[in-house]
């Protein structure tokens, strides 16, 4: 039905959907009825590696969830220059030094995809959430 409706497959479930297409109201209906929040699709991913972070994390979503190249959403928001994201995830205690399938951190991703800010802000964060 989903798929036939012009909607992702490959292991999509109803709540990766509406993570990613920012349907926070149908988030919070789907993880009501007990949605399984750390679902992975066919590329390993959980609805946390795309959308609605605070939400999913409040409700038990693994921040340090890998998909098949064992990227965390902290190395995909790193990546992007997704600095919200890369807040929202140090903030609810994401491993900001795991390394990818590649061996790179985080930070490292930031360097390599030319997302200078984010290298900033993510660098200042782990220093920050260092315990003194």
């Amino acid at each position: 039905l989903l798929p036939s409706a012009g909607a992702p497959s490959a292991g999509w479930t109803p709540l990766h959907i509406a993570a990613s297409a920012g349907r926070d109201e149908i988030v919070k209906a789907l993880i009501a009825k007990g949605a399984h929040v750390n679902a992975v699709n066919q590329n390993g991913c959980t609805p946390l590696h795309y959308a609605i972070a605070i939400m999913l994390l409040e409700n038990g979503a693994n921040p340090d969830a890998t998909d098949h190249f064992e990227s965390t959403p902290l190395h995909r928001a790193a990546a992007k220059g997704n600095l919200k994201m890369v807040q929202i995830l140090v903030q609810h205690n994401a491993t900001v030094d795991i390394r990818d399938s590649e061996g790179n951190t985080p930070l490292v991703c930031c360097y390599l995809r030319d997302q200078f800010q984010s290298v900033r802000v993510t660098a200042t964060l782990k220093l920050v959430s260092k315990p003194q």
